[in-house]
């Protein structure tokens, strides 16, 4: 098979206390996006998390398994692998700042505060690197710490609109490609 010409990484944290959580919202856009037209997940030592590749080969999707505050290590091992320039990966993140469910695609840009893109964009030399936030939104009450809200799962009216705001996710990295 040859060399896939773009990838796609959803940042996310593993374990199953992390499973459903808004910190997981960029594993779960891929996760969604490889029920469409891609090979099963295979774990990858190599890359530091799992993979699946698009039936025609051209599109790698990469879960790093690195926690997200580690992201980098794992892009810039799939990346250095198989020659995907950063202008050819988009990282799909979840971001505080969006209001829940809102979709923001930049080609470049900062990290703003994201720490698992700003791994990224270290580790890769640059902040020309495509990105997909989705926004999660802030908790109400401003006292509420926000790591707590972040790794805490997804309420139940944003869990009754959480599938068709991963299919619009997923329609927007199709937009992307």
């Amino acid at each position: 098979m040859s060399k896939p010409e773009r990838m796609i990484v959803g940042l996310g944290n593993p374990g199953a206390e992390y499973a459903g959580t808004r910190h997981n919202a960029g594993w779960m856009v891929v996760e969604r996006l490889a029920k469409t037209g891609f090979g099963e997940w295979q774990d990858s030592a190599k890359f530091h998390g799992q993979v699946a590749r698009s039936d025609d080969g051209r599109i790698l999707l990469l879960k790093p398994h690195t926690y997200m505050n580690d992201s980098g290590r794992a892009s810039q091992a799939a990346a250095s692998y198989y020659d995907i320039a950063p202008t050819d990966i988009i990282v799909v993140t979840d971001d505080a700042d969006l209001p829940f469910g809102k979709l923001r695609y930049r080609d470049q840009g900062s990290s703003a505060g994201q720490k698992g893109l700003g791994d990224i964009m270290q580790l890769l030399g640059t902040n020309e690197v495509p990105r997909l936030r989705f926004g999660i939104g802030r908790p109400d009450d401003r006292r509420f710490p926000l790591i707590d809200y972040v790794l805490a799962p997804f309420s139940a009216d944003e869990q009754e609109q959480l599938s068709e705001l991963l299919d619009q996710a997923v329609e927007e990295l199709r937009k992307n490609l």
